[in-house]
C-alpha cells in the first residue's frame, strides 16, 4: 500500500553442459494503491538445447470483480480485500519451510488487519 516499490531482476542461466534442465521463474506483484509500483525483469539465458524453461511476471491491482463477488456474498469490502490479499500471499507462504512460515505468518496477519479501503 502507499508508495511501495518493488524492483526485481532474475536470471536463469542454463550452461552448455546442462541439457535436459528444467527451470521456471515467476515474479508476481499485487499493487494495493495507485502509487505502488513494481518493475520486474525476468531473464532466461539458455546455452544448450533440450531444456524446458519458462518465466513470467505480473503486476496488477486487486481485481474489482473479485471484491464485488465477495461483497455479493455479504462480505464487507475491507474484509473482501483482506481475503483477496491473503489468498495472493498464501501461494508464497505454502512454499516456505514450516519454521520460517510460522515466524512470518503473525507479521503478515498484523499487516492484513490494517488493509482496507484500497479497492
Amino acid at each position: 500500500t502507499g508508495r511501495a516499490r518493488s524492483a526485481y531482476t532474475g536470471l536463469i542461466r542454463i550452461e552448455k553442459n546442462a541439457a535436459a534442465s528444467e527451470a521456471f521463474q515467476e515474479n508476481r506483484n499485487l499493487l494495493l494503491s495507485e502509487r505502488a509500483r513494481a518493475d520486474t525483469i525476468p531473464e532466461l539465458e539458455i546455452l544448450t538445447d533440450d531444456v524446458s524453461c519458462s518465466h513470467g511476471a505480473t503486476a496488477a491491482p486487486v481485481d474489482p470483480e473479485q471484491i464485488f463477488y465477495l461483497q455479493s456474498r455479504g462480505i464487507p469490502v475491507d474484509e473482501a480485500l483482506r481475503l483477496v490479499v491473503e489468498g495472493f500471499v498464501e501461494t508464497t507462504l505454502a512454499e516456505m519451510p514450516a519454521g520460517l512460515r510460522a515466524e512470518i505468518e503473525p507479521l503478515i496477519q498484523a499487516r492484513l488487519e490494517r488493509i482496507g479501503g484500497a479497492a
